[in-house]
């Protein structure tokens, strides 16, 4: 398996990603995708919402790719991140998708939810 390499900035973004899905894991036991926005060194949270009680997801991560990329072109941000809750082979994970300048990657990163955290593997 090819390793992905992580900017200074990917590892910004990783980390609050994860921070939130941990706190909507502990709290709600899962979540819908959400991003977080870097622009100048800045942290951001953002969520893309229609309205619905129940959204769907497929539709959800297009939207939130076509935010990371038109935003990206205006220069609204210098980077965002998306997590999107996964099940690969029966086992949970969060598909983390890195936009800037340079493209998108991905990464999966499986986790365990105990009593009062959750342990990610990285």
């Amino acid at each position: 398996m090819e390793k992905t390499i992580l900017s200074s900035s990917d590892k910004l973004i990783i980390s609050n990603l994860l921070d939130q899905a941990e706190y909507y894991l502990l709290e709600l036991g899962e979540f819908y995708p959400f991003g977080t926005l870097l622009k100048n060194g800045r942290i951001t949270p953002f969520s893309i919402h229609n309205g619905s009680n129940q959204p769907n997801i497929d539709e959800m991560i297009v939207e939130y790719d076509k935010y990371a990329i038109e935003g990206l072109a205006k220069k609204d941000f210098d980077s965002c991140g998306i997590a999107i809750e996964v099940l690969v082979n029966g086992e949970d994970g969060i598909l983390i998708k890195l936009f800037n300048d340079f493209g998108m990657k991905q990464i999966t990163i499986f986790y365990t939810i105990k009593a009062d955290t959750v342990d990610f593997k990285f």
